[in-house]
């Protein structure tokens, strides 16, 4: 997480088995939500800088896109901001990572803190997407 951020919410997941099916749905997954005062260009750059580093490489980017989105735990119109990278694992999967932003269109001063999630998911290693069953 880039410097003058602060986290919000961390959350990880991986691959679980249910009473009759071994799943690797959703995957190993990391999602976590931070916020910082930066500018959408600057912080958008700082992550894609780090992600670089360690061997992500940037695919896709759009915005800003406007729709609904809950900020400061009300629901605003706002330009969502999205950044999208993928990195080839050495287990032989691709893992993506997708980092948004919406920027509320009324109401929101140039400087306050914005809440950013940076996400990223890759498919379970050695384990079928889904298999129930006896056999």
């Amino acid at each position: 997480m880039p410097k003058a951020t602060h986290s919000v919410r961390e959350i990880a997941l991986e691959p679980h088995l249910t009473k009759s099916c071994t799943s690797t749905i959703p995957g190993v997954q990391v999602d976590m939500s931070f916020t910082s005062r930066d500018s959408v260009e600057r912080m958008s750059s700082l992550v894609a800088k780090s992600l670089k580093a360690i061997g992500w490489t940037h695919y896709s980017s759009s915005g800003p896109a406007q729709w609904y989105d809950i900020i400061n735990g009300r629901q605003q119109l706002a330009n969502n901001y999205i950044y999208r990278w993928q990195k080839h694992l050495p287990q032989g999967t691709t893992a993506g990572a997708t980092l948004q932003v919406g920027v509320p269109t009324a109401g929101w001063i140039p400087g306050a803190p914005l809440v950013w999630n940076l996400g990223s998911s890759a498919r379970g290693v050695d384990e079928p997407a889904m298999h129930c069953g006896s056999g």
